[in-house]
Order: structure tokens, then sequence, then C-alpha cells
């Protein structure tokens, strides 16, 4: 998704990590308590309205709001740079998670390189990922389809790999990969590329959602914690890449025919 010829190296999924660890780090040190339930709050807008995107676009063409469909209308893929590095995913899908008591004929999706995770460490930031990972890929699934259940139940910011977890899902996740024999396919499904937005988008997503949370929870002290987080992006990341992230204030991110500005 960096094929629009727009400052492609300025947004990646790094940079989604670093917008969502100075939001942890600034509303804690305004809020203490409040501000990491604030946090929390937000991380879980930004999760659902990215789900009801996806589902908004598989209804549009008719599909049921399976596991199936939800692994094939995903957002993102990994950026070039972040493949260049090393980092990018690595996921497999798994047989058994035994310490979750998790075995077939459940999903298990088990993740050993991530690099939000990086980006988490690098900052020594691992509370605010801990958190963050605990509940984006959740609320993402309950956006989609609130009847199903998504566990994430260990993420690489506390353990050697993440695990995400549906029960009874692997039939689903088998169909969405279209082969394989035995219990787990040994590769990922792909995603459907008419629905990928890049992380331009995901980062300005990210920073809207967790600024109106804090507004509508903190008001004027929220909106000065949210600029004061501007702020380092335009020190860290460029002037260009604040000015970006301002241009999308109007954005409704609650329709999936939002798309980069």
């Amino acid at each position: 998704m960096e094929e629009r010829g727009r400052v492609p190296e300025i947004f990646n999924e790094r940079v989604q990590a670093f917008i969502t660890v100075l939001f942890y780090r600034e509303l804690k040190r305004r809020f203490g308590t409040r501000g990491v339930q604030a946090f929390v709050q937000g991380t879980q807008s930004y999760g659902e309205q990215r789900g009801r995107r996806m589902a908004q676009r598989a209804i549009r063409a008719g599909e049921e709001l399976t596991l199936q469909t939800y692994l094939r209308r995903g957002e993102w893929v990994n950026t070039e740079m972040i493949r260049a590095q090393g980092i990018a995913n690595k996921a497999e899908l798994t047989d058994a998670a035994p310490e979750y008591s998790a075995a077939y004929p459940d999903y298990i999706k088990k993740v050993t390189v991530c690099p939000w995770h990086e980006q988490f460490k690098k900052m020594g930031a691992l509370e605010a990922g801990e958190l963050y990972c605990r509940h984006i890929d959740p609320s993402l699934f309950r956006g989609f389809n609130p009847v199903l259940s998504y566990e994430v139940p260990q993420n690489l910011n506390q353990g050697v790999c993440c695990y995400h977890i549906v029960r009874n899902g692997y039939e689903a996740a088998q169909a969405a990969e279209g082969s394989g024999e035995g219990p787990a396919p040994r590769k990922m499904p792909g995603k459907d590329p008419a629905g990928l937005r890049s992380f331009e988008y995901h980062c300005a997503d990210s920073y809207w959602s967790y600024r109106r949370t804090a507004e509508r929870i903190f008001g004027a002290e929220g909106t000065a914690a949210s600029e004061q987080v501007l702020l380092q992006v335009r020190e860290t990341c460029g002037k260009e890449a604040a000015e970006r992230l301002l241009q999308y204030r109007g954005t409704d991110f609650t329709s999936c025919d939002s798309r980069e500005i």
C-alpha cells in the first residue's frame, strides 16, 4: 500500500505503534489509572470501527460474517519497508496451544515476529504493547461480528509468541485457505486487495480514535494531551507526518468507503 507516491517512508507499522505508545504514556502521565482506561477505550474504538468497515464490505458483497470472511477482509498487509527490515509478521496456524486448552478443531494462530512488538520493545514500552495487543484483535472481531468470540490469551509483549484463538474455528480457516490436509493449513489465507488501506490511513485512524476518546472523557485536557502527542510525532517523524494526520480530521472512519486523502 505504498504505491500512491505520497511520502510512503513516513507511515508504516512501527509509526502506528509509536503513536500508540505516545498516547499510552501521555494519558497515563496526565490522568493515571483513568488515562490507562481511556487508552483501552481508544484501542477498542479503533479496532471496532475497523471491524465494522470489514463487515460493511462483506455485507455489501452478500457474504456471511464468518471467520473465513473476516480473514479475507483484513485491511492491511506488511509494508515493503518492514519486510526489508526483516520484521514482517510471521504467523502460522498450529494444532494446539495446550496451556490455553486450545486444540483442533479450534482456529489457533501463532505469531512469532511482529513489527508492532519490535517498536514497543525499542521504546521500552512493553506494558503499553501488552495492553494494546490484548485488546486490538478481539475488538476488531467484535466490530466485525459481536456474536463470535476471538481470544488473545498471550502476546509477544509478555511471552515468546502471540496466540489468537477462535473456538471451533478451524473449518472456517481451512475454507479461507482453500486447501490443505490435516488439522492445520501451512499458509495463512490471503486478503482481498480491494479492502486494503495504507498505513497513513491506519495511523490517522489510530490518532483520531485516541484523540476523540480522550476529548470525550477529559474535554479540553484530552485535547491538550492529543496535541502533545501530535507535537512528538512532528518532532520525531517530521512536519509532513503531523500535517497528514491533521488532514484526516473530518474522515468518517466508521464508513467502509473512507479512504486515504
